[in-house]
């Protein structure tokens, strides 16, 4: 996939998702700086964006008719950069006079009267519509590297000058390569990336944050996808333990052990039985032998099987019995594998040979309060530490405090490698 399209994808989930209020704008010719009140605003820079702006609004209106929405009542209007007070940080933009609904909203700014919509959007239908931006904003940018072999950026440099001014919003001036070590600011997450700027970037950018004097970042919740999606790593490099998995979670082995995986996980996932599948036996081989402690995380992407996740937590809750725990998930996966189903029925089938009649009530009693308590953690928490799919493998070593984070199923042969890794002084 183009990385272009890549880097748009990244953005999407908060970003688009507020401005998907689309607007159908019927051109009027105007270039008078007096728009009429209530109308939608184009700002052009130079003759050629002047000369598109009947695309622009073209794609708007497809743009519009695809959401299911109408304003073909709303005046529109063309008007000059020079014309205006000051200069805005991008061209084309898209602004309004008066009120229009469904874009007040997204207002992240004024000028002369005019309210500038997020200018997210702007760059979106210039896009689609192939319109060549201008920014008058400038930056420098730095891609931070991993320490790992997994967390290197997998990019050509020399390519991404262009693609980096569309996430930024500004004209690149310089990139540079650094390792993690010597980024010029502290990262959670590392394949990264960092940009200085004198301008205050985040201003009107809703996914870019100020992280230290002059330099930004992405929010922290487009981590792992921008190292993984844009930048091309095998893994995300995590800098910290997010606090959130510090909770009593199902555990194999020693918490002394030099590494820690966390499997996040979803009973209906193909690859996460296959995962088991493949690794669940040498797993436990390296827990007892004290080099490794596997930890179970429900990340449920099916929601055809949230009462079987919530019965093994709550089994689990009932005993404390980590093992149980994996061998009744094994024994599932295990049956999905081979083309059965993992249902509610089934793990209660599964678990009836391990405990007692007294145990499976009470553990079926607290699954609605446990299915609730996975919902939550599955659409807040575990998705702001930067886990999109399963499996999601996290390993962390303990010596290093460093993390490695890959989406998607890994063969054993890598996962041995990772954890020599981290193990290794």
């Amino acid at each position: 996939m183009d990385k272009r399209v890549l880097l748009f994808l990244l953005i999407a989930v908060s970003i688009i998702s507020i401005a998907v209020a689309y607007y159908y704008l019927d051109l009027h010719n105007n270039s008078s700086v007096s728009c009429p009140e209530n109308s939608i605003v184009y700002v052009y820079f130079n003759q050629e964006q002047k000369e598109s702006a009947e695309k622009f609004f073209e794609v708007f209106r497809q743009l519009a008719a695809k959401e299911g929405l109408n304003f073909s009542s709303v005046e529109t209007c063309v008007v000059d950069a020079k014309s205006l007070s000051r200069e805005l940080r991008m061209y084309p933009v898209l602004m309004y006079r008066g009120k229009v609904s469904g874009l007040e909203q997204i207002t992240v700014g004024e000028v002369d009267g005019y309210n500038i919509v997020t200018y997210m959007l702007s760059l979106d239908v210039a896009r689609y519509a192939g319109i060549e931006p201008v920014f008058t904003y400038e930056a420098k940018a730095f891609i931070v590297s991993g320490s790992s072999p997994w967390s290197k950026p997998n990019i050509d440099v020399s390519k991404v000058k262009s693609e980096l001014e569309w996430l930024a919003l500004a004209k690149i001036t310089d990139v540079v390569e650094v390792g993690v070590e010597n980024s010029p600011v502290e990262v959670d997450a590392a394949p990264t990336l960092v940009f200085e700027s004198t301008y205050n970037l985040s201003e009107g950018v809703q996914y870019l944050e100020r992280t230290g004097n002059n330099y930004y970042m992405l929010l922290k919740v487009y981590n792992v996808r921008l190292a993984q999606d844009y930048l091309g790593a095998e893994a995300a490099e995590l800098r910290n333990l997010p606090a959130i998995l510090n909770e009593d979670l199902p555990s194999l082995g020693s918490q002394d052990a030099p590494v820690r995986l966390y499997i996040f996980e979803d009973y209906l996932c193909p690859y996460c039985a296959k995962f088991y599948e493949d690794c669940y036996y040498r797993l436990i081989e390296k827990t007892e032998a004290g080099l490794l402690q596997v930890v179970a995380v429900d990340f449920i992407v099916h929601r055809e099987v949230f009462d079987t996740h919530a019965f093994t937590r709550c089994l689990f809750a009932e005993t404390s019995n980590g093992s149980l725990y994996f061998q009744i998930s094994d024994e599932l996966y295990r049956k999905y594998y081979e083309g059965g189903m993992p249902t509610l029925q089934e793990a209660v089938t599964i678990a009836a040979e391990y405990v007692s009649n007294d145990t499976l009530a009470r553990a079926k009693v607290c699954m609605p309060s446990e299915r609730e308590a996975i919902y939550n953690l599955t659409l807040s928490s575990y998705y702001k530490i930067g886990i999109g799919g399963t499996p999601s493998l996290l390993f962390w070593g303990q010596d290093k405090n460093i993390g490695l984070l890959f989406t998607g199923y890994i063969p054993w042969d890598q996962v041995e490698e990772v954890v020599d890794w981290l193990s290794d002084d």
